[in-house]
């Protein structure tokens, strides 16, 4: 379901390649509240496959704010069904595979307001997110038909990476809070 680089509402923040630490301090920048991540994309699909991959590090980090992971896939059959999951008052980022210039593959893109999942591919699905996160993950062919071709053969190992810098940079700008139980006896904390 990978959105085109070019159609987004809003601004891009920010461009990154191999930067977790720039995103992060973005992240942390432009972002105020509780954060929600609606991770797109499909495991039919490995180009679609960045999101979902996102999703499920996160999990795997303990992270509950999450939807869409390889194994609980948000895609434009269930897009409208699962983004009513989505809790009240949260600031909400989207986070899908992106079609762009050849020259941005392998980055990851920061944007102020919606995406639009499937665009890439020519569907009109619903916008998602208050902020968004692209991950550029092949170069974008008129044909529509091409761009799904074009998606379905990416190295895996590619995404993946992809995928495990978006999820190190989310987990610097929004850490868990770990409760740690102190005896008494031995430590105060004021």
């Amino acid at each position: 379901m990978a959105g085109k680089e070019s159609m987004f509402k809003g601004v891009r923040l920010g461009r990154y390649r191999r930067n977790s630490n720039k995103l992060a301090k973005d992240l942390k920048r432009y972002i105020d509240g509780e954060v929600f991540f609606v991770c797109i994309g499909t495991d039919r699909c490995i180009g679609d496959s960045f999101a979902p991959f996102v999703g499920s590090f996160l999990q795997e980090k303990g992270y509950k704010n999450v939807i869409g992971t390889i194994d609980d896939p948000i895609h434009a059959q269930n897009l409208e069904e699962r983004l009513r999951e989505i809790p009240e008052n949260k600031v909400v980022v989207a986070i899908d595979a992106s079609i762009g210039d050849k020259k941005n593959i392998g980055a990851l893109s920061f944007h102020s307001g919606s995406l639009f999942p499937g665009s890439g591919l020519k569907k009109k699905l619903q916008p998602v997110g208050d902020f968004h996160i692209n991950g550029i993950v092949c170069s974008d062919n008129e044909d529509a038909w091409m761009n799904h071709i074009s998606l379905m053969n990416l190295r895996l190992s590619d995404i993946i990476e992809m995928s495990n810098q978006c999820a190190s940079a989310i987990e610097s700008a929004f850490p868990l809070r770990k409760n740690i139980a102190f005896d008494d006896q031995f430590m105060n904390i004021v």
